[in-house]
């Protein structure tokens, strides 16, 4: 009981410190000048880094991925430096199989130390960001062992369970307590975004153990329903950290019977008290249910979701999506785009009008991709049309990489390359996964913007269809 006490008195001094302040994950502020972001792969090879740019929250949790803004080339001893110019915010360090978040400001200096053999034990920052950095690999590396360990131990009861979390609990916040005690002029959104980390953490770990119970009949104890209930749904200020967001959409998946658009609102309204809150979960699926369709929802669906997107800006933002998903659906016109071939010369989409074109996406780190895009060679005579014109479009690694990779592969067709466009393209035709078809009629009118199954079936029945 009394450690329970201290646990409490804990959480209220970190909860209680600036809480006038908006809870947000980083404060963009402009750009103000370079950064100047160096260091050494140990036992790495003469490559690349990519630094990615990690989107708002909000557009994250709805399914915006980040974007990349800075390629760095490593030399052959493995030392790199960028004097580029970056926004305030979050950004991701990615190096073959390495990647870890990063926090950046304009005009601070932040160096990398790393050793690819052992990247989790040897990561190391210095310069002038190497602080909040620290911090973010420290909170990162303990909560993947709490969750390791969570993962391997078989708690008997659930007040075993509950001490295990609250010890958990207490080594992340110590975490932060020494670090606002060490550097108080640190940006406090920074500092509080941390703090609600911990929180929302375990309560995203009790939840876990929560849905195991549920799964394999059990029942849960008042011990452990109290202590999901204490994660309140209605904080509407922290809409813009993640693990309440995701917080959030679990427990509403903790407690739905069924997934039909009609029962999902009705339980997001019921289960979530806060306008925003509710109306960002509701987005969420919206927006998922629009992109998996072909078509535009039906008026029954986009109602059901008006009825529990109640917030102006979230509204607007679900607005915006049904206009774009209603630009693109089938029957619309196709507005392309360009790309680079093997030779690095431009080529468009427009190049194949007057013959039907399939377009398929995927990159070379995709390997479903590699095996689903070399079975397409016979596509056109499945599909009963030798007209049918392929194109792949591929992107995200560099370009030398990806002519490897085509080179290597039995794709069909012609193939493309995007870069600085790779992001406007997807979003604009609402790709978020791969592999990915669009199919293009020969007077340029899309066909299907999301075609998934039995391709050469459903091409053919497509192609066969007369224009209205």
């Amino acid at each position: 009981m009394h450690k329970e006490a201290r646990m409490k008195s804990l959480l209220k001094v970190l909860l209680s410190i600036n809480t006038a302040l908006l809870l947000c994950a980083c404060v963009d502020t402009g750009i103000d000048g370079a950064v100047t972001l160096g260091g050494k792969i140990d036992g790495g090879t003469d490559s690349h880094i990519v630094i990615l740019k990690q989107p708002e929250t909000l557009p994250a949790f709805y399914g915006e991925t980040p974007l990349v803004v800075d390629t760095i080339t490593t030399d052959a001893k493995g030392l790199f430096l960028t004097g580029s110019v970056y926004d305030s915010g979050m950004y991701l360090f990615d190096y073959q199989n390495i990647s870890f978040p990063l926090y950046l400001l304009p005009e601070k200096t932040l160096n990398i130390n790393i050793d690819v053999n052992d990247p989790e034990n040897t990561l190391e920052f210095s310069g002038a960001l190497k602080h909040p950095n620290r911090l973010i690999r420290d909170q990162n590396k303990k909560a993947g062992q709490i969750a390791h360990e969570l993962q391997n131990r078989d708690f008997k009861t659930d007040d075993q369970f509950m001490r295990f979390i609250d010890s958990s609990r207490k080594s992340l916040d110590t975490l932060v307590v020494r670090f606002i005690t060490n550097h108080p002029r640190t940006n406090k959104s920074f500092m509080q975004d941390r703090q609600q980390f911990n929180y929302y953490f375990t309560g995203n770990l009790i939840l876990s153990r929560a849905s195991q119970l549920k799964q394999n009949g059990d029942t849960l104890s008042s011990h452990l329903q109290a202590a999901l209930e204490s994660f309140a749904l209605n904080r509407d200020e922290l809409i813009q950290h993640a693990e309440y967001l995701k917080f959030a959409r679990r427990k509403l998946e903790f407690h739905l019977e069924s997934d039909r658009p009609e029962h999902l609102t009705q339980a997001i309204d019921s289960l979530i008290p806060g306008i925003k809150t509710k109306s960002a979960i509701a987005l969420k699926y919206a927006r998922n249910i629009i992109i998996e369709s072909d078509s535009m929802p039906g008026a029954q669906i986009i109602n059901a979701f008006n009825g529990v997107i109640t917030d102006a800006e979230i509204r607007n933002t679900f607005n915006g999506m049904l206009e774009q998903a209603a630009s693109i659906s089938p029957g619309t016109s196709f507005s392309g785009f360009s790309g680079m071939d093997e030779t690095e010369s431009v080529r468009s989409t427009d190049e194949f009008r007057g013959s039907p074109l399939l377009l398929y996406f995927g990159t070379a780190l995709c390997p479903q991709c590699r095996y689903e895009f070399e079975q397409l060679q016979t596509l056109p005579e499945q599909a009963g049309d030798t007209t049918l014109q392929l194109l792949g479009i591929g992107l995200k690694t560099g370009f030398t990489e990806w002519k490897k990779h085509i080179e290597r592969a039995n794709y069909p067709g012609t193939q493309l390359y995007l870069n600085q466009n790779a992001n406007e393209v997807y979003r604009k035709f609402m790709i978020t996964d791969e592999p990915h078809y669009m199919l293009i009629s020969a007077d340029g009118r899309i066909l299907s913007r999301n075609l998934t199954g039995d391709l050469p079936k459903k091409v053919k029945a497509l192609l066969a269809e007369k224009p209205l």
